[in-house]
């Protein structure tokens, strides 16, 4: 995903050669992004601002670090001018990425978003931020987010890699395009992730955590218990109607793997006024990824481990990612 990357060469041609349309690629307009910070006591209510130099993904985890006040090195830089450091570190950092939720989808329904408006007027949007990678593709550009380098550094450069040996791999798992468990989180990612170093400079006292759609994101969480010195991170990735985890590296509380989707569904049914399975017309539980039941399955379900969990009720610093899979 980054110019000298080889591997960017299959997206760019089915891209611009008429292969095929695909929703990632190398055009300006995928990689503007809302970049949008929120946090009372933390940061300054300025609404839009902008920068007087370039802001990537690469600059999000230099930006935790030096709020708290932690030595993270890497090619970032901290946004200090949209966060207040306190004498006191947050008890929790939530990072949300709506998959797909670029500038040119969200003011094409400018009115479908009341909630990244309202915490825009309350916080700070980066005007003019860019992903970074480029095919913006998900694993590249989660891994970017949390290891604060490119692809030619952090080695997930795309969906499908071939790794030394000539063989095609998926970015995290042996199996090209495998979206469920089963990961090998090493495989491809040579950095460690923020979550990775903030755990071993906690003695493992940080509770971290993530909630995503597939396990493309997952270089935004990091290695687990694959890093050295690192614990099983809370880790739940969707399968079909349930949450599953891969215990080898991380793990999942038992009342996540038995949450269904099955009260958001009976939920989003019932606001039409009938209770026939349907929403819009469309059958939901086959199709749950393009209703909103999906996300209020996952907000649902990350309630209930922040809660459980007791996230950010301790003098340690907490981190949790949420993947929304929608939009895109």
């Amino acid at each position: 995903k980054n110019s000298q990357d080889l591997v960017v060469q299959t997206p760019l041609l089915n891209s611009l050669g008429g292969f095929k349309t695909m929703h990632s690629g190398p055009f300006g307009f995928l990689q503007e992004v809302p970049l949008i910070f929120y946090g009372p006591g933390y940061v300054p209510q300025q609404g839009n601002v902008k920068l007087e130099r370039e802001v990537t993904l690469a600059d999000v985890a230099p930006t935790y670090a030096w709020v708290l006040s932690h030595d993270f090195r890497a090619r970032g830089q901290a946004l200090r001018r949209v966060i207040t450091k306190g004498t006191s570190a947050p008890k929790l950092i939530v990072t949300v990425v709506i998959d797909g939720g670029g500038w040119n989808a969200l003011e094409h329904w400018p009115d479908a978003w009341p909630n990244i408006a309202r915490i825009i007027d309350d916080g700070v949007s980066i005007k003019d931020a860019r992903v970074g990678p480029s095919p913006s593709v998900t694993p590249a550009v989660h891994t970017t987010l949390s290891t604060c380098v490119f692809p030619r550094d952090h080695g997930v450069t795309a969906i499908q890699i071939r790794d030394d040996a000539g063989t095609i791999v998926g970015a995290f798992t042996r199996t090209p395009r495998q979206l469920g468990p089963n990961v090998e989180p090493g495989l491809n990612l040579r950095r460690p992730t923020f979550a990775d170093l903030w755990d071993l400079a906690t003695g493992n006292e940080a509770k971290v955590g993530m909630l995503s759609y597939f396990n493309y994101p997952l270089g935004m969480l990091g290695h687990g218990a694959a890093w050295p010195g690192g614990d099983q991170d809370i880790l739940g990735i969707r399968k079909g109607l349930r949450w599953e985890t891969d215990a080898d590296y991380y793990r999942l509380p038992d009342y996540v793997r038995s949450a269904t989707a099955d009260d958001d569904i009976e939920r989003l049914d019932r606001e039409d006024g009938r209770l026939e399975g349907k929403w819009l017309g469309h059958d939901i539980a086959g199709g749950l990824d393009g209703t909103p039941a999906l996300a209020r399955w996952i907000n649902s379900t990350a309630k209930k481990v922040l809660t459980q969990m007791r996230f950010g009720l301790d003098g340690v610093t907490d981190l949790f990612y949420i993947n929304y899979k929608t939009p895109d």
